[in-house]
């Protein structure tokens, strides 16, 4: 049935203003919503942010609640309980949560007061779902918005959902930040890496439990690799509690003067990482899509993935860049070393404007407005008539 009136709808989300690949997949799904002449965002409702930064303008019809001041032990019965009283009261046309952590808070909503939700389901927060409050939410749910093919199996195969519930919403990029551009020699000199080095790259956070990431496998081939390409050197992007052990093995194969280890680059710098880089690899194999390689492709970098994972979304199932089993060590050494010998077959990988904007064309930020736009479209039954006057 077509709305009266944009749909009203109730966002909620673990936080917006902090760093990481959820955060800006929420951003970026607040700002489309907010563009969508559709929908009227009632209230944003977020888990762990204390209040807006000075430089976000925050739509006048939005009210956005707060729950980062509670302490750890309150705030999730406190954030909770702003969930389902906000969403009771105000009765919107649609919840629409960010993380599938607050789909039981949905689930009992849509109970109590017949609210539809939709969830995005990133990765292996919705693979490994086992809490029973969960699994039933995500079963009751009226829309998952999974950010990947391989997400999106996953989800019917494992949990049992039904395949007409769960659509694919992929990650996005904001390509204006992301362009291939001069290598930033002020960088380089900063991390002490010299220029003419042929630069492999990771972007990742250096948790013990983000491991998968394959950041162990770089180190491990990296001496293989400098037999054949004397002048690499590996740069490793990020923070965690996974530094000592990491350091611990590049001590042990006399590899200090070959990798940098970055910890105090901030996300403004990213851009100039990528610039800097021969060729981008994180051999993952628990990734539910991986923004890092569309900021790595938009760059115009060649991009190497595992193929086990979300990764082959982002390049196209092999169209983008080169995918390798992420625990085979071999052929990861020889697609980064035919990467920078340039003994690689795939085209497109010389090409930097080529890839960036294959990129933009599957994921800039249009089509990912275009795509959630759609999912309103479909859900309300909206003409498409109806859809072009609002515009």
């Amino acid at each position: 049935m077509l709305p009266s009136a944009p749909t009203s709808v109730h966002f909620w989300c673990p936080e917006l203003f902090q760093l990481g690949g959820i955060q800006r997949y929420s951003r970026h799904l607040l700002e489309g919503l907010v563009e969508d002449p559709l929908v009227r965002v009632e209230r944003v409702l977020l888990k762990n942010d204390h209040g807006l930064p000075a430089d976000f303008s925050a739509p006048p019809q939005t009210r956005f609640t707060f729950a980062g001041s509670a302490g750890r032990a309150l705030r999730t019965p406190f954030f909770a309980a702003e969930l389902v009283g906000h969403g009771a009261w105000q009765k919107p046309d649609l919840v629409l949560t960010s993380h599938l952590n607050f789909s039981p808070a949905a689930h009992l909503l849509q109970r109590l007061r017949g609210v539809p939700f939709w969830t995005v389901a990133h990765g292996f927060e919705a693979w490994d779902a086992h809490r029973p409050s969960v699994l039933r939410a995500l079963r009751a749910c009226d829309r998952v918005l999974a950010v990947s093919s391989y997400t999106r199996q996953v989800l019917i195969d494992r949990h049992g959902l039904r395949p007409e519930r769960v659509h694919l919403m992929p990650n996005t990029l904001d390509a204006e930040r992301f362009r291939p551009r001069p290598k930033p020699l002020a960088l380089l000199q900063r991390l002490g890496i010299d220029p003419r080095r042929r630069l492999l790259l990771t972007v990742a956070r250096i948790e013990e439990r983000e491991r998968y990431k394959g950041y162990d496998q770089i180190l491990r081939i990296l001496p293989q690799v400098l037999t054949v390409v004397p002048e690499a050197h590996y740069l490793l992007v990020g923070r965690g509690n996974d530094l000592a052990r990491v350091h611990e093995m590049i001590a042990q194969r006399g590899l200090g003067d070959r990798v940098t280890v970055a910890t105090d680059v901030e996300d403004d710098e990213l851009p100039d990482c990528y610039n800097a880089c021969d060729v981008f690899v994180m051999p993952s194999k628990r990734e539910g899509f991986g923004i890092v390689f569309l900021e790595a492709l938009a760059s115009g970098k060649p991009v190497i993935a595992g193929k086990v994972d979300g990764s082959v979304d982002p390049l196209l199932h092999g169209e983008l860049g080169l995918l390798v089993d992420p625990d085979n060590a071999a052929e990861i050494r020889d697609a980064v070393v035919s990467v920078l010998l340039g003994t690689h077959s795939l085209a497109v990988l010389n090409e930097p404007e080529a890839l960036r904007q294959r990129t933009i064309d599957h994921f800039g930020l249009a089509q990912f407005r275009r795509c959630l736009h759609q999912h309103f479209v479909d859900f309300f039954g909206i003409s498409e008539n109806t859809t072009t006057e609002g515009r």
